[in-house]
């Protein structure tokens, strides 16, 4: 068997095992609440309003920083080919309208998100692959998570899915393979977990249902960033 399919079957068992623990950890006829959470301030300077769902507190918004919350500045490219094809860690906004980004935050590639000097604010982190199953199972609602999570701003048919976590998930597009776009119609966002070498998780939610999707992506591409606090 190889390495790659060995790292495979025990990242799924150790995923299993984890939600495992959490449902025993939960009442399965608990209905969890989302209250509103303390505002988080970024090293920028930005101010994030947060929610809690359960015991996870998570920003209503997608992140904006252009530092770590070490200070050290990320950085900001703009040419096509280095989403591509760099491993250093970059940021840009949609079609690199850095400076008027319609409320969608800035898209980070995984390099950026998967640093040890942190994209999120002290005290927060990037969410793994974990963190969004545990998610996905406090809010209790199967093939209507996406739509649960969405904001109000969709264009779309939310098919009678009450939008009340208050997460504000929005349809931030991408890049991806250099190129930009789905604005308005999908939302991406990292995990900080990876699968094997230059690939990694992330989860989407896009207009024409309300599914909340886990998939594998390229680690050059572009995708927003939400935090969850430790």
């Amino acid at each position: 068997m190889s390495s790659m399919i060995k790292k495979y079957f025990a990242k799924k068992k150790k995923r299993f095992d984890f939600l495992l623990f959490v449902i025993l950890s939960f009442s399965c006829n608990l209905i969890q609440s989302q209250i509103s959470g303390e505002e988080v301030t970024d090293f920028d300077g930005n101010h994030y309003k947060t929610v809690v769902i359960g015991h996870q507190e998570w920003m209503r918004s997608n992140l904006v920083s252009t530092h770590y919350s070490n200070g050290d500045p990320i950085r900001l490219e703009v040419d096509s080919m280095d989403w591509v094809s760099s491993k250093d860690p970059i940021y840009t906004a949609l079609y690199n309208r850095v400076e008027k980004n319609n409320g969608y935050g800035y898209l980070y590639n995984w390099y950026a998100v998967n640093d040890s000097r942190n994209i999120c604010p002290t005290g927060w982190h990037v969410p793994t692959d974990f963190d969004w199953d545990v998610l996905e199972y406090l809010l209790n609602a199967g093939r209507n998570t996406g739509g649960k999570l969405k904001s109000t701003s969709w264009q779309d048919n939310a098919q009678k899915v009450v939008r009340d976590s208050h997460f504000d998930a929005l349809p931030a597009g991408y890049i991806m393979m250099g190129m930009h776009g789905l604005d308005g119609i999908v939302g991406f966002w990292w995990t900080g977990s990876d699968f094997f070498e230059g690939v990694s998780y992330a989860r989407y939610i896009q207009y024409d249902d309300n599914a909340l999707y886990r998939a594998l992506y390229d680690n050059n591409s572009g995708f927003s960033v939400r935090c969850i606090r430790n």
